[in-house]
């Protein structure tokens, strides 16, 4: 769980939750997960968005970005911990994040995606907003994937940061 902006413009901050384990209504796949926007006032919820795959784990961690364009909309990311891409099935627990952007209405779009480089790596094990470091006017995403084989070794880890809006 994570504040993710007044999204719905009550005066009250909003939250993003993960349910990495959800099924998907109508679905017998385990796993897929969602992530649901919630009023910080009432608790309704605002906007649900499903994972893509059986058992990516999508909501696995979740991360409130800010509004990074200062267009009034709120980013945030997600992490799906165990993302195996489908056209690749060697890929096993690459792990994927996406980034969403969310309007007033509730309405939510896919900003970017990124991949881990590695069968598992479980890239996006650990995400967090971190607070314009490079100094740009836009906030930075930081993404974990702890089971990176690097020149340190095997699952020693690697982390990755991103421009918040852009994905560079």
């Amino acid at each position: 769980m994570s504040a993710v902006g007044d999204v719905d413009q009550d005066g009250v901050m909003d939250v993003v939750i993960g349910a990495p384990g959800a099924l998907l209504p109508g679905s017998t796949s385990t796993s897929t997960g969602w992530v649901t926007i919630v009023s910080g006032r009432t608790g309704a919820k605002i906007s649900r968005i499903p994972g893509e795959n059986a058992g990516d784990m999508f909501g696995y961690r979740v991360a409130g970005l800010g509004d990074n364009d200062h267009d009034g909309k709120f980013e945030f990311a997600v992490g799906a911990v165990s993302y195996t891409n489908p056209a690749t099935p060697t890929s096993m627990l690459r792990g994927k994040i996406y980034v969403y952007e969310t309007d007033v209405q509730g309405s939510v779009t896919l900003l970017w995606s990124r991949e881990g480089e590695r069968a598992q790596d479980t890239f996006g094990n650990a995400i967090s907003g971190v607070k314009d470091a490079d100094r740009d006017t836009r906030n930075e995403l930081v993404v974990g994937a702890p089971k990176y084989d690097g020149l340190v070794g095997s699952n020693s880890g690697k982390i990755y940061v991103y421009d918040a809006l852009t994905g560079t």
